[in-house]
């Protein structure tokens, strides 16, 4: 089984337009897998991305349904898990909201991502921001279940 940052656009595609596995539970250790094709973030946000989500350690406590940065005990941005219609592709995925975060109303509203848990137990996430495919949709993600 190939690490999910080592496939291509047209894989990660297809992956994430098949059936939808079992919700993922745990601590899950995030890596970035590939820019989304089509979307065009602008210069800061390619940084923010970079900052954020190819330099750090990071991840998503799926048990309390929030994000972790450099330390799993460092956790932000809590989120609501709904199943439903992806916002960027023709697939169903589990919508990441974060209408009860504390986080800057702004900042609220136009965060936004998708995952995909997949039937062999990894889960593929798209994230990016509260826009159309093409705009919102701005990077590929990897969950990986942490061992203990």
């Amino acid at each position: 089984m190939r690490p999910l940052a080592d496939l291509s656009h047209a894989e990660l595609e297809e992956l994430y337009a098949g059936p939808l596995g079992h919700a993922p539970v745990g601590v899950h250790d995030g890596s970035f897998s590939a820019s989304s094709p089509g979307a065009a973030p602008t210069a800061a946000i390619r940084v923010a991305h970079t900052l954020l989500f190819r330099w750090p350690r990071w991840g998503v406590d799926l048990d309390t349904l929030r994000w972790w940065f450099f330390d799993r005990r460092c956790l932000i941005a809590p989120f609501t898990i709904e199943r439903g219609p992806s916002r960027w592709r023709d697939a169903e995925v589990l919508q990441l909201r974060y209408d009860a975060s504390r986080l800057p109303r702004a900042v609220r509203r136009i965060l936004y991502d998708e995952l995909k848990p997949l039937p062999d137990g990894r889960v593929l996430g798209l994230g990016g921001a509260a826009g159309e495919r093409g705009v919102g949709d701005h990077f590929w993600f990897a969950l990986t279940p942490r061992a203990g």
